[in-house]
């Protein structure tokens, strides 16, 4: 007979092939066209196909004028035969899914082939392809009719093709729905926030309801603000966990709310289905009917019904999803002592189990959280063997560098080691030390970096606390040197670059050499130096590696040729020997024996195993690319002793939590100490029955058998279905669940870079108001500003502003009708004493035409006991109208000024800031006044009711309402910067048009006032003048009355356009001076033209004194 021969693609059809299904079949079973027989082949007739067997999938294939690579048969007579042996067949490559893909992969045979096909989070569908290719070997066989046959047996593998492919599952419908999903998630993130920040801001600001500062004998209540800093630890770790859940649900909701490794998925134990109708009805089913039954009835404000309800239904799903989160780290925690310290529920003790339970939990957070840790680095080579202990538990190792913090040697040989090495009260030297599992070796999170995913981004991002890193040293995949070098250089041009943009920065802004340098040092320090730094240890790492491969190649590769193992099904050995070459200080890389079998022992560790084909790929396959390994293991060298966890456990919950709650509610600043009890004792709770303490001992999450019997079993089955599922995937199931809890909840990154922000916003908040409480009050002091009267502006060609004149109203001496000019001086007087003041009005109206009445304002303060408030006003009474008069309210002068402005406007901000940063946050403008009422519902009513505007208010309704004599009809309420948002609440609340200069607006806040303002009142009672760039007045969103001004500051000054005084000189020179005095600094520090003169006497001369 001829050797096998490859035919064209046309001719294949003629030849008879033979598929086998895996089991034994019957012979004389036609009923599809072929003849079986007992052992196990089937031969098919020319004109029929080879049947469905299994999982094979009958998909119309395309056509394909490659050729293709199979065993053809020579011609001959009687049928051909094609013989698979069944034992062969089912010598398969092994596969095991693993937790981290979140559920058990599809596996099905599909066109000859075997097929494993997973969604990954990125809307692909991965699939890994196995194909085995035989060698024939032919014979001829006798027959009955004297006919011979020819038969060809594929008896040994020639190849065994594995192929990875990825399909796109996403489409433009499913982008939509997802952003659809996702939009509302994202808004209660910046809503969770929003609150978040309020509630740090209002944790300090609610103690001014208590006593304001004015009335504080020599120094701020010291108890009062201890009582609140001790809540931050606990209150930022739990609006940061708030936080990283919010964010989780938005990945979800991206992701696939449905999805197999959604935090939501893994959480519940009902069907999926369920879930995913749930998830329907929430994000979807209830805008949608809203939208339908307020369009049909005809609400005016159907849009805003339809965006509230979205907004609410998501609201209640997130808290909903929080709870699941916190039940499910309740229940994992609970089921892991059972399972790893079944001591715990002994019935024969007479201990109730909840306090044996307790009573664990917190000595193993105390142990876990202050005993000493030694952090040891091992240089091993990435065929080795892992220790079942570690490498730090062999004595064949040692460790390349190790590292022990300052408390850890505190525990050793401080004072805590006290009575220090014979007679040790709070501590005890662990001889040997234990392993002490990062969550890094739990997981088995191992970055290896090759020539294929090297990037410059990945690099620079690279979490630098990774315990484990892994660098392709040999083969075709091996970073390359460029690459390498390229990663250093881009890392140092980075901080160089970073520094000099900081600095110039900070230089266009004008600041000083001196804080330039400070600055810049010390975001150097605490930011870009540890980069700098783990770039350095990479750099040494990858010279001591290249060093050592270029020495050892040939002596690896000759071991690893002399001791290849073929593959085979066979669990590790329990006590298996190593043959590990010894570490010493010449040769930190050490070369074990390769096996392909993992040595990990006990019910509860796993086995691996790997193909049963025995074959050898050619040598040129077998070009595997080798990896040096980096490892850090951390091991405990000392422990807590269990009276000093108890001791411990009780301070810290007396220090952070039953002080600060006791302290927050006995100062009236109720609404911050309910917000604490909700996140405090749930937070506790996490804090001390945290299941990742005992993942820290127990190792790898592979090595755990979480079997159906360790969680609840509900979640091994698919609900109200009885369908079971497997014992693997049960194990696969929960640890996946596990994982997946730990990872995103317990010890979520997320809550930590939260945590951090928090903090940093915390730490602002603190410095400010205590530097604004330990400021003196504010006293009117002279500003020395000078006005000459003999020049005036005319008015520009240019279309000037539309309101130079305020032509409703009253008309101010010397003018036929108001000038918006004249409301902005006497905006300007309010920061002036008496003294100063009355000179200027007397240069600006004639003679005692407007005059000062502070005394009238001191007898109202007096007598209504409010002369301590720091709330500053004038009243500028008209002597040619008695009936009418000008409030006049101090803006921002001193810090705490500052405060008064975050007290009132911070939800304006946020509310704003969430606009701007949500994608089509425009969306969601009709609910952001009630957003901004919810999340300031921290404010006590105390605080609202010792605010600024309630005493403005009150005065101006007390001139209406004819004080000591006087009764006013016509009055008008002006201010700039704070006075300026004062006006505008005064005259919203009060009724009295209100005329505003770089004023905080309000229509995001105005249902946070007391009384709330309509939208209507701040439309039509409220004017404001907004100059370009000024950041104050673009607070919150403006009503209908604005007149935006330009602004001739230089740009490199944030606050120089929020300037009462170059806002008069602008108004002036657009809309002529009009026989007002003008001030001289409009030229000497505004840049203006100097104006005409009217006299003999130059600017120069006139201005000699500014």
């Amino acid at each position: 007979m001829g050797q096998p021969q490859s035919l064209p693609h046309n001719k294949r059809a003629s030849i008879q092939q033979i598929y086998y299904d895996g089991s034994k079949v019957d012979e004389h079973s036609t009923n599809d066209g072929t003849k079986k027989t007992t052992d196990g082949m089937a031969i098919f007739d020319e004109a029929n196909d080879p049947p469905d067997h299994g999982d094979e999938m009958d998909i119309m294939e395309e056509e394909d004028d490659e050729e293709e690579d199979f065993v053809v048969v020579p011609e001959a007579p009687g049928p051909a035969i094609v013989m698979i042996p069944p034992s062969l067949l089912d010598a398969t490559s092994s596969f095991r899914d693993h937790y981290s893909l979140g559920t058990s992969s599809t596996s099905l045979r599909f066109r000859s082939r075997y097929l494993r096909i997973l969604d990954d989070d990125n809307n692909h569908q991965l699939i890994l392809e196995e194909e085995i290719r035989m060698k024939p070997s032919v014979h001829v066989l006798p027959s009955n009719d004297n006919a011979t046959t020819t038969t060809t047996t594929l008896t040994k593998p020639n190849t065994i093709t594995r192929t990875i492919k990825a399909n796109s599952t996403t489409n433009f419908g499913m982008a939509v729905a997802r952003t659809f999903f996702t939009l509302p998630a994202l808004f209660i993130l910046m809503g969770t926030f929003c609150f978040s920040v309020q509630t740090i801001l209002f944790l300090y600001m609610n103690i001014v309801a208590v006593e304001t500062p004015n009335t504080w004998d020599d120094s701020p209540p010291t108890i009062a603000i201890l009582g609140a800093t001790l809540a931050v630890p606990l209150l930022l770790f739990g609006l940061g966990s708030a936080m990283s859940l919010s964010w989780a649900l938005v990945v979800d909701c991206w992701r696939g709310l449905s999805s197999e490794r959604s935090l939501l998925r893994n959480m519940v134990f009902w069907d999926p289905m369920l879930t995913e109708w749930i998830c329907l009805a929430v994000f979807g089913g209830i805008p949608l009917i809203t939208i339908i039954v307020t369009t049909l009835s005809r609400f005016d404000n159907w849009y805003q019904l339809s965006i509230g309800s979205w907004a609410i239904a998501v609201l209640l799903f997130q808290t909903f999803y929080m709870l699941l989160a916190f039940l499910n780290e309740m229940t994992i925690c609970a089921q892991f002592l059972k399972r790893y310290m079944p001591n715990i529920y002994d019935e024969r003790t007479n201990v109730p189990q909840w306090v044996k339970l307790l009573q664990t939990n917190i000595l193993l957070t105390q142990q876990q959280k202050y005993s000493g840790v030694r952090h040891e680095r091992y240089l091993v080579s990435g065929n080795a063997l892992p220790p079942p202990e570690g490498f730090s538990g062999d004595s064949r190792y040692f460790p390349v560098q190790w590292h022990l913090k300052f408390a850890s040697r505190w525990t050793l040989d401080g004072f805590l080691g006290v009575c220090g090495k014979t007679n040790r009260i709070f501590f005890d030297v662990l001889d040997p030390p234990q392993r002490n599992y990062s969550m890094e070796e739990v997981f088995g999170n191992v970055m290896i970096v090759s020539k294929h995913n090297f990037t410059l981004e990945r690099i620079w991002c690279m979490d630098r606390k990774r315990s484990a890193a892994v660098t392709l040293t040999g083969g075709k995949a091996s970073v390359s040197t460029i690459q390498m070098v390229s990663g250093h250089i881009c890392i140092g041009v980075s901080v160089l670059v970073t520094v000099l943009t900081l600095a110039g920065l900070l230089v266009w802004l004008g600041e000083s050499p001196l804080t330039v340098f400070i600055i810049v040092i010390l975001v150097f320090g605490c930011c870009l130096f540890p980069l700098v730094l783990s770039s350095f240890q990479v750099y040494r790492f990858n010279r001591m590696v290249t060093t050592q491969t270029t020495h050892r190649s040939q002596e690896t590769n000759s071991t690893l040729d002399n001791e290849r193992v073929p593959h085979q099904v066979q669990p590790a050995q329990e006590h298996q020997s190593l043959e590990v070459a010894p570490f010493d200080e010449r040769d930190p890389i050490s070369i074990s024996k390769q096996t392909d079998t993992t040595n990990i022992d006990t019910n509860d560790k796993k086995v691996s195993f790997h193909s049963s084909v025995t074959h050898d790929p050619p040598r040129e396959e077998q070009s595997t690319d080798k990896a040096m390994i980096s490892v850090w293991e951390s091991v405990r060298i000392s422990e807590m002793k269990p009276w000093f966890c108890w001791f411990t456990a009780c301070l810290e919950i007396a220090l952070f939590f039953l002080w600060p709650l006791v302290s927050l509610y006995s100062t009236g600043n109720v609404p911050v100490a309910i917000v604490f009890t909700v996140v405090g004792i749930p937070s506790l709770m996490r804090h001390y029955f945290n299941v990742s303490n005992l993942l820290h001992k127990l190792g790898p999450i592979d090595d755990l058998n979480l079997t159906s019997e360790m969680l609840s079993p509900a979640l091994c089955g698919l609900g109200g279905s009885s369908k079971i599922r497997s014992e693997e995937d049960c194990k696969l199931k929960n640890q996946a669940l596990v994982a997946t809890i730990v990872k995103r909840v317990t010890r979520s990154k997320a809550t930590g870079n939260w945590i951090i922000l928090y903090f940093l916003l915390f730490f602002v908040v603190l410095v400010g108001f205590i530097m604004a409480s330990n400021e003196e009050s504010f006293d009117y002091r002279v500003k020395g500003v000078v006005f000459a009267s003999d020049f005036y502006y005319d008015p520009q060609p240019e279309l000037p502003y539309p309101t130079c004149s305020v032509q409703k109203g009253f008309s101010l001496p010397g003018q036929q009708a108001a000038a918006l000019a004249d409301y902005s001086f006497l905006a300007t007087m309010s920061f002036a004493a008496q003294a100063e003041a009355q000179p200027l009005l007397n240069q600006w109206f004639g003679e005692n035409q407007v005059v000062d009445d502070s005394e009238f304002v001191a007898m109202y303060r007096n007598e209504t006991g409010t002369q301590d408030h720091p709330v500053s006003y004038k009243l500028f009474t008209i002597s040619a109208l008695p009936d009418s008069a000008v409030v006049s309210i101090r803006g921002s002068e001193a810090l705490w000024d500052w405060t008064v402005d975050i007290q009132l406007w911070a939800g304006g901000v946020l509310a704003q800031m969430t606009k701007g940063i949500l994608p089509f946050g425009w969306m969601w403008k009709p609910i952001l006044p009630y957003m901004v009422y919810i999340i300031n519902s921290v404010q006590s009513q105390k605080l609202k009711e010792v605010s600024y505007y309630q005493y403005t208010s009150d005065f101006v309704d007390a001139l209406y309402a004819g004080f000591d004599g006087r009764q006013y009809e016509n009055l008008r309420v002006t201010g700039a910067s704070l006075g300026g948002g004062l006006a505008i609440l005064t005259g919203a609340i009060t009724g009295a048009s209100a005329i505003s200069f770089s004023g905080l607006n309000a229509m995001y806040s105005r249902m946070t006032f007391d009384p709330p303002i309509t939208e209507e009142q701040l439309n039509t009672r409220v004017f404001n003048v907004i100059p370009d760039r000024d950041v104050i007045a673009h607070i919150d969103e403006p009503g209908m009355l604005t007149q935006h001004t330009q602004c001739r500051g230089p740009k490199n000054s944030l606050f120089a356009c929020h300037s009462m005084w170059r806002t008069l000189c602008e108004i002036q020179y657009q809309c002529g001076s009009n026989g007002r005095p003008i001030n001289c600094w409009c030229t000497s520090r505004f840049g203006y033209p100097v104006p005409t003169s009217n006299s003999s006497v130059t600017w120069e001369e006139a201005c000699a004194d500014a």
